[in-house]
């Protein structure tokens, strides 16, 4: 897959137009409708300026395989660019509809300890499943050929927090292709691996699984090397994205929410390595700052390494509230 570099200048052109960001997610289908005026004036009186929207709206805007319902975003657009407000339309592919995976199974992803994982929560995705990208590339093929020149779509956001681990059969095929394209034979893979140690040598790349649970202690290199591959699977959803994004002509969708730290910390050199521009840094909802300020310390610093050193974005996690409109039942 050949990289498409990004539309130089276009975050510094936004920023020319509206100054300092100011902002955060907005989520108005979680919302009643009446209530979407109101939430305009509101950022207006606050000078929020800037909004993400759609990055969990994959089961609004397709509530059944290839039907699409794009009405409702269409009208929260225009509200938002009567307002003045820019928008940063996400791609939604963060967290597939509950269809998807009782259709597909194997777009569900399986933790290490062989459990699958189903519907109910968010990014219940196998990044390494053809079928899950299939899909995702349709929704952000519609997106963008809808959007791509909407006054009020000035970003767009590719994904959420990649960080989407996947120990099942579908990882497994796609490591063992990610091996072969890595050490060649299976010889250099043993040597690598140092597989003459507690009788781990293998006989072909078909035997290799990823690092799921096992009687004793992992392999090291056989769980760097998964979670380099990991990292690689996250990277090729963000391109093939991208890709599909800036074929349908909207050059303006070039950001994308990137993980905190861990396993999967990788994908942000891959990122920049592909021409990206980091600007985005976020806490997490509800986690104690005290516990958190360590990986939002080394999450900040790396950030701003990887992006040349310039200014960043930085969003408050406890601005996302409002007063329930429904009465709590007992």
């Amino acid at each position: 897959m050949s990289p498409t570099p990004h539309v130089p200048g276009t975050f510094s052109a936004l920023s020319a137009d509206i100054g300092i960001g100011v902002g955060g997610d907005y989520n108005p289908e979680q919302w009643p409708r009446e209530t979407w005026r109101e939430d305009v004036d509101l950022m207006r009186e606050a000078g929020v300026n800037l909004v993400t929207v759609g990055v969990f709206s994959w089961a609004m805007i397709e509530p059944e395989p290839g039907r699409r319902e794009f009405a409702w975003l269409d009208e929260v657009l225009e509200l938002l660019h009567d307002g003045g407000i820019a928008v940063d339309l996400a791609t939604t592919t963060a967290s597939p509809p509950p269809w998807l995976g009782v259709r597909y199974p194997e777009t569900l992803p399986v933790d290490r300890e062989g459990v699958r994982l189903v519907p109910g929560s968010r990014n219940q995705f196998s990044p390494s499943s053809r079928v899950y990208r299939e899909h995702a590339l349709s929704i952000t093929r519609d997106l963008a050929t809808r959007y791509a020149h909407h006054p009020a779509v000035r970003m767009g956001h590719i994904g959420n927090e990649y960080g989407q681990i996947d120990y099942g059969d579908e990882a497994a095929r796609e490591f063992r292709t990610w091996l072969r394209e890595k050490y060649g034979t299976i010889a250099a893979l043993n040597d690598a691996w140092g597989t003459a140690f507690w009788s781990q040598r293998y006989a072909d790349f078909g035997e290799i699984l990823p690092p799921r649970r096992m009687p004793y202690l992992v392999n090291p290199t056989q769980s760097l090397d998964f979670r380099r591959f990991s990292s690689d699977q996250m990277l090729v959803c963000y391109l093939e994205q991208r890709d599909a994004i800036q074929r349908a002509g909207a050059e303006r969708f070039h950001s994308a929410m990137l993980p905190h730290a861990g396993a999967d910390s990788d994908v942000f050199r891959g990122v920049v390595r592909q021409g990206h521009d980091l600007r985005a840094l976020r806490e997490v909802v509800g986690t104690p700052v005290a516990t958190r300020a360590p990986t939002l310390l080394l999450c900040a610093r790396r950030t701003v390494a990887l992006s040349g050193h310039r200014p960043m974005e930085r969003s408050s996690p406890r601005t996302a509230m409002r007063r329930p409109t429904i009465p709590c039942s007992r």
